[in-house]
This record gives C-alpha cells, sequence and structure tokens, in this order.
C-alpha cells in the first residue's frame, strides 16, 4: 500500500567524510568506511555506516520531517529496550549543528529482512506465528500508561493532552471530515456514510475499555526486521509514538494485506491476552474503527499524494463495509 504514496521530502545524501564528522565521538573516532541508503520511510533518511576498522556497521537516522522527535525517540527507543522489547540501542545523538540535514540518531545495526517483505514470502502458518508474537510484545508496550491521550515530551510524559473532542472517535472524525480537508477529499457519498457509521458506533463503544497507553503509532510491517527464523529482531520508527488507545496499534496491523491474512488476527489476540493484554470478543471493530482516525488525518493534511489519497479512500470505503458487515 504504501509505496505508492511517495516521500514527503527528498532523501539525504551523506559521503564518508560527512559520517565520519557525525560520528567522531565514538570511542575510537572510526573513519566511515561506505555509507548505504536504506530501503524503506516516506520522510526521513535512514543510512547503513560501514566502519574502516571493521567495527559491527550502525544505522544513521536523520530526522527530517520534524527535528523535535530526534531525543524523543532516543528516550524511546532506551524505554522500548528496557521492556525487553526488540530494538536497536542507541549509540549517539547527532545534533542537528553537525549539518547532516537535522538531528540525527546513530542506532545499532540490526539483522533481518524488512517485515512486509518476509510475511509476503511466508504461509498463513508462518504470518500466523509473527502476529502472535507481535500480539505478546505490543501487550508489553500498552501496559505503559503515560498519562492522557495525547503527544509526549523527550521525558516520555504527556506533553501535548489532546482536546476532548480530539481525544474522542466521533470529535476527531468530525474535526478532520466535516470540518476539514477529508469531505472535499473523500466526496459527499462516501463522507456522509463514514460519518452516520461513526456516529453509531462511536455511542456504542463507551466508555472505553482501555486506559490510554503507550503506543508505537506506525505499527506497520515496513517498521519490522524479521529474521531467518521467523523471529521478529526489531521494531523501528518510533517518530509517532504517543499516548492513546491501544486499538491504534491493533487496527495498524488489521490493514490489508496482513491483517486479511488466514488466522492472523486470532494469532494477534492470542498472543496480546496471554501477555497479559486484555482484549474484548469485538476487538477488531474497534481497533478498526480506531484506525479510521488515522486515515482521517491523512486526509486532512494540506497536501497529500494521489497514492495516499487513493489509498485513504478505499481503506475508509473497505472498512465502513466490513463493520457494517460485523455488527448488528
Amino acid at each position: 500500500m504504501r509505496e505508492t504514496w511517495g516521500r514527503a521530502t527528498p532523501a539525504l545524501a551523506i559521503d564518508p567524510p560527512a559520517a565520519t564528522r557525525a560520528v567522531a565521538t565514538l570511542p575510537g573516532s572510526p573513519a566511515v568506511l561506505r555509507v548505504t541508503p536504506l530501503a524503506g520511510g516516506l520522510a526521513n533518511t535512514c543510512l547503513r555506516l560501514d566502519f574502516a576498522d571493521g567495527r559491527a556497521p550502525a544505522v544513521l537516522r536523520i530526522h527530517q520531517r520534524d527535528p523535535g522527535a530526534a531525543p524523543r525517540e532516543a528516550a524511546l527507543h532506551r524505554h522500548a529496550l528496557s521492556l525487553g522489547l526488540p530494538v536497536p540501542a542507541v549509540l549517539l545523538e547527532i545534533p542537528a549543528s553537525i549539518g547532516l540535514g537535522g538531528p540525527a540518531l546513530l542506532l545499532d545495526h540490526v539483522a533481518g529482512t524488512r517485515g512486509d517483505v518476509v510475511l509476503a514470502a511466508m504461509d498463513d502458518a508462518g504470518a500466523a506465528a509473527v502476529g502472535q508474537q507481535l500480539g505478546g510484545l505490543l501487550a508489553r508496550l500498552h501496559a505503559v500508561h503515560p498519562g492522557p491521550v495525547g503527544l509526549l515530551g523527550p521525558d516520555l510524559r504527556v506533553a501535548t493532552p489532546f482536546s476532548d473532542a480530539d481525544a474522542g472517535l466521533a470529535g476527531f472524525i468530525d474535526r478532520c471530515i466535516t470540518h476539514g480537508r477529508g469531505a472535499a477529499r473523500l466526496g459527499p457519498v462516501l463522507a456522509d456514510r463514514l460519518c452516520a457509521m461513526i456516529a453509531t458506533e462511536a455511542r456504542r463503544q463507551q466508555p472505553p475499555d482501555h486506559p490510554p497507553s503507550l503506543v508505537h503509532g506506525d505499527m506497520d510491517p515496513t517498521n519490522l526486521l524479521i529474521g531467518d527464523d521467523g523471529r521478529i529482531t526489531a521494531i523501528l520508527d518510533w517518530e509517532f509514538a504517543l499516548s492513546a488507545s491501544p486499538y491504534v496499534d491493533l487496527g495498524h496491523l488489521l490493514r490489508p494485506p496482513l491483517g486479511d491474512r488466514p488466522g492472523f488476527a486470532a494469532a494477534l489476540a492470542q498472543g496480546y491476552r496471554q501477555a497479559g493484554g486484555r482484549l474484548p470478543e469485538d476487538w477488531s471493530i474497534k481497533a478498526r474503527l480506531v484506525d479510521l482516525t488515522a486515515w482521517a488525518e491523512f486526509l486532512d493534511r494540506p497536501s497529500i499524494s494521489d497514492g495516499l489519497h487513493r489509498s485513504a479512500r478505499q481503506h475508509i470505503a473497505r472498512t465502513i463495509t466490513i463493520i457494517a458487515g460485523a455488527t448488528p
């Protein structure tokens, strides 16, 4: 799906001398021998650095979209590691003044292949096994409660709480669609169908069955690394982590094609519950509803690519049909 969305900003090109200057405070001040762009990501730049002294490679992640995300993401990596989650360790925090094009993090290079590539080649049983792993990891993450719904500061406390309207499903959809740019981009028929469904379902889902939790915010297979043995070796790209409903992450994982794989959703729920997470029987409906807020936010942005516009329309129409068929 994401391959049609296009990059929001051009990727940066960094040569070995510039990379060497950026990592000069590493022990031994190693020279960078080679810089290799890494696939994935639509706004920031990730580069593999290989060193002349033969030490293990590292990943240079340059924050272009939101420079303020760099210290927060560093703190998130450290906290996730303390929870036993598979994330790369932070080797250096590099300020924007170094001149790379934004502040950057130097991260451990973790072995593994991008999750979307691995899962596409797996049979349904293999995909379900990954789903069960993900459920267990997310239950561990969602057991952390930073505060009300809102954006996190570098101390991982809620720095910008959402308004009561924006924190709720109906209020957020109303702002983005009815009073935002979303209605024009969806068209009147689809916008009316969405708002009518949200009005009904938002009442049905009250009160929320989970307190706000620490969520990854972009739990997409493209942000996973999976080893040859089928184990998840890393969860990447924590830029969008926030305090919100756990259904933010669960709903993202139900997007196609992964959420359409037979047995995946059941395995995801099983892993979540086995790790201590609570899920009601209708969790998948609630997760799909919450995931609509992400698509509404896309549609309300000042500008979006044609590919993202098409994906949003298709996914919203599809979700309305699924929920209508699953609820009395």
